[in-house]
């Protein structure tokens, strides 16, 4: 593996990217979002690796005839039908995008705990007893991609230790925060094709997880469908979307040209696209 994209502002995505600096130090790693590419010089006559994001189809089969060759491995519902034949493409819904890589680059390896943990939150499995505890720890950390390497590589690092011990002191003033946000949710319609659609929302640029399932979860939510917002500085709309049980957010992110999963997706726009419920 000589280059690796993976997704962008993501736990998982700076996972795979960790993992791959593991495996070959000088792998050069380029971060994406849902409309972002890598110029095709950067690719030609490299072993590619796509991990947690995957390109239009088009863009795929470009980079597949410029790069010595191209794995994609992804567990993002919303592609898998649109890559559907592509040889070189692997999706499995059941992992998260950085425990696919650590298999495809160490079989029969068992993965990292530090792994797991990413697992954990990015799936919403919530399979070990301290997962919450140590993501809060490593979110408010200041850890720079070789720490993340670092813990991967030595699975008894000290520093793994202290994330859980901080994360328990930051879920206790992360509930503060999401008290005080919630405070300003409110209902709105968003439009999509011919179907409005009508769920609860709140404006925040971070705990957008949280911030979501709690939306979701409201009594009076009858969608079961929430999302967060923010504006970011180039001057687009972000929003994510969560939901629970078998509710589907993806028609939604889809229409307006993002993805994700069923439970949990997401998608920008130039617009902003709610309409407050009076």
């Amino acid at each position: 593996m000589d280059v690796l994209i993976t997704h962008k502002n993501c736990p998982d995505g700076i996972a795979c990217a960790a993992i791959a600096r593991v495996k070959n130090p000088k792998c050069k790693i380029h971060y994406c979002e849902h409309g972002d590419k890598v110029p095709h010089e950067k690719l030609k006559n490299q072993n590619v690796v796509i991990a947690d994001f995957s390109f239009a189809k088009e863009e795929l089969l470009a980079i597949n005839e410029v790069a010595k060759s191209l794995q994609v491995l992804d567990h993002h519902k919303s592609v898998e039908q649109d890559l559907a034949g592509l040889e070189f493409c692997h999706f499995d819904m059941n992992k998260c995008g950085s425990m696919l890589l650590w298999d495809y680059l160490n079989p029969n390896q068992k993965a990292p705990k530090f792994l797991q943990h990413i697992q954990d939150r990015d799936i919403w499995e919530w399979k070990l007893p301290d997962s919450k505890e140590f993501l809060e720890g490593l979110d408010m950390s200041n850890w720079k991609l070789e720490d993340w390497s670092e813990a991967i590589a030595n699975p008894n690092h000290d520093k793994l230790k202290l994330l859980t011990e901080n994360g328990k002191i930051a879920i206790q003033y992360k509930k503060m925060i999401l008290e005080k946000t919630m405070r300003n949710a409110f209902e709105a319609n968003i439009e999509i094709a011919n179907e409005t659609v009508t769920l609860w929302a709140v404006n925040s640029a971070v705990l957008g997880s949280d911030l979501g399932h709690l939306l979701a979860n409201l009594p009076k939510n009858k969608s079961q469908i929430g999302v967060v917002f923010s504006l970011e500085k180039e001057g687009h709309w972000k929003f994510g979307l969560r939901s629970i049980g078998e509710v589907d957010t993806i028609k939604i992110a889809k229409f307006f040209g993002g993805g994700g999963h069923k439970n949990a997706s997401a998608f920008r726009s130039k617009d902003y696209v709610l309409k407050p419920v009076k």
